[in-house]
């Protein structure tokens, strides 16, 4: 019984996705594209008269794993044991590849945290954002420090 009505779930489920899909595909052409060797299909829609731009993130120019080693100390906690965790930041990198704005959004040692920015501000310059090939002015990057031995 409980197997015959997972079944139908499954089955409005389906029902569901094609008619959405049937609904949007009436409303514009859609494009898949294939990336990487996991094959990753995205359903980009194309308006006609639009046309697609290519983007690409900021990035550290380097090696963000050289910088961590050389730079990342452990904090200790009173008991002069090194503390632990990952703390993520989002920051700005500008189009002159300066880092702005820097906030913890995740921790999971708050005591980490001030470390973490620290280490975020002293970075060098990264590589701006592109699109269509040019930098763009500010571009939000979202990075995990890892606080570990």
């Amino acid at each position: 019984m409980a197997k015959a009505i997972k079944n139908q779930f499954y089955f409005l489920l389906l029902a569901i996705s094609v008619a959405d899909f049937a609904k949007a595909q009436q409303a514009a052409s859609f494009r898949t594209e294939i990336h990487g060797k996991d094959t990753l299909v995205i359903q980009v829609p194309v308006v006609p008269g639009a046309r697609l731009v290519s983007y690409t993130e900021p990035r550290f120019n380097g090696s963000l794993e050289a910088f961590w080693e050389k730079h990342l100390k452990l904090p200790l906690d009173k008991n002069g044991k090194a503390m632990e965790g990952v703390v993520t930041v989002l920051f700005n990198v500008r189009i002159n590849g300066t880092i702005e704005q820097p906030r913890v959004i995740k921790s999971t040692n708050d005591a980490l945290n001030e470390t973490a920015l620290q280490l975020i501000v002293q970075m060098p310059p990264w590589l701006p954002a592109l699109m269509d090939q040019q930098p763009i002015d500010k571009a939000t990057v979202v990075l995990e420090v890892p606080f570990r031995k």
